[in-house]
């Protein structure tokens, strides 16, 4: 239930504005595919694979508020490990529920982290071609309006197959339908998940995160509940952190723009009101993007210099934020587990048949307003 106060895309709706639905309504979305293609699969309406569809249903259960945009800021684990973490404690309301009704928390663990048998059952919940991928892409698409990531996904469950090793695979005649859903999550994230002026938020709301951390470390600021212990680094239970929404987070905003430090009500201010920082942006289809970074370093004190002239501090108002996708990651021998490739019914691995985009990187200078161009010249 705590899912129903957490967005599922962050900061998102800054930009998109329909975009404020909920983790919870996505846990549901990925427990119904779960069940659906499980069914689908063993050709029974009666099949019950209890531990998959809990664990489709609860994979998101460690998410912090605002979901990524505060993923290593207030927690020191990955989503992921919190899930298991919050799953089999004997204290956690969850666990109680499961052992309850019959179902083995490390049961659903196992689903999660793999391997399983039938492998199947964790492929379901974490591969390259998982429920939840499959769901969030046609949820966000909606909620944000972007047709991009609106997949034909009662399609592309009517093409998968059981192996004779009862591993997931690919029909033929849905290949088509994965290359499109391949492209399609390349484009959503490019076009939504890494838009700037989302970016930009979630940047501002991390440095004000660490304007309270480095006030506290100066001992100017003194926390006062479980969210500022987290953003300072302390650590805090497994309860303190399950009670923790989005709530907290906006909460402590509209109090720190009344701070008596400046920076941290600027910062916050920011956020509220969406007066955000100007970016310089820089595509790049391949790897590189390197000669940004060095022009960055090159002409840092310059940069730093124009900050100053505006009475900021770099240190909170000069960010370079590097983001990345790799469309499809085909088996090789890098690849620990040869499962998490898409392979079809004929044992071969869908990029022998289809050509997914290649890697692609972004690179975002969010610099104040009033300089910007003069920091495109000096990024060359």
């Amino acid at each position: 239930q705590r899912l129903r106060l957490i967005r599922q895309l962050g900061l998102t709706s800054y930009v998109f504005p329909g975009a404020d639905h909920s983790r919870f309504s996505h846990s549901l979305g990925a427990y119904h595919l779960a069940l659906k293609i499980d069914r689908l699969l063993n050709g029974d309406e009666k099949c019950d694979n209890v531990e998959l569809y809990v664990a489709a249903l609860l994979h998101d259960l460690g998410h912090t508020p605002l979901s990524h945009a505060l993923e290593r800021q207030i927690n020191p684990w990955k989503h992921e490990v919190t899930t298991e973490k919050i799953i089999l404690d004997d204290s956690s309301e969850v666990n109680e529920v499961l052992k309850e009704n019959g179902v083995q928390p490390s049961k659903v663990i196992e689903v999660l982290k793999g391997p399983t048998k039938p492998p199947y059952q964790h492929y379901l919940v974490s591969s390259q071609l998982d429920v939840d991928r499959l769901d969030y892409l046609v949820r966000d698409s909606y909620y944000t309006g972007n047709p991009c990531g609106a997949i034909d996904l009662e399609r592309l469950v009517q093409t998968v197959r059981l192996s004779k090793d009862r591993n997931l695979r690919v029909s033929p005649k849905g290949l088509h339908t994965v290359e499109h859903y391949l492209i399609s999550r390349y484009t959503m994230y490019y076009q939504v998940y890494w838009h700037k002026a989302k970016v930009c938020c979630e940047k501002l709301l991390a440095m004000a995160n660490k304007r309270v951390k480095n006030l506290a470390m100066d001992g100017k600021f003194e926390p006062s509940d479980a969210y500022e212990r987290a953003i300072i680094g302390e650590n805090i239970n497994l309860q303190d952190f399950i009670s923790l929404t989005d709530a907290d987070v906006f909460s402590h905003l509209y109090s720190w723009r009344h701070n008596n430090d400046p920076i941290l009500a600027d910062l916050s201010g920011r956020i509220i009101a969406r007066k955000l920082l100007k970016v310089v942006e820089r595509n790049n289809l391949v790897s590189g993007g390197e000669s940004l970074i060095l022009q960055t370093w090159k002409n840092q004190d310059k940069m730093k210099s124009l900050v100053k002239g505006l009475k900021l501090d770099p240190e909170y108002y000069l960010i370079l934020e590097e983001e990345g996708i790799e469309a499809y990651k085909p088996y090789g021998a890098a690849m620990k587990d040869k499962e998490d490739a898409i392979f079809t019914t004929e044992e071969k691995d869908i990029e022998d048949y289809i050509r997914p985009p290649k890697e692609y990187r972004v690179w975002y200078f969010f610099v104040p307003n009033g300089i910007e161009s003069e920091v495109e010249k000096l990024l060359g």
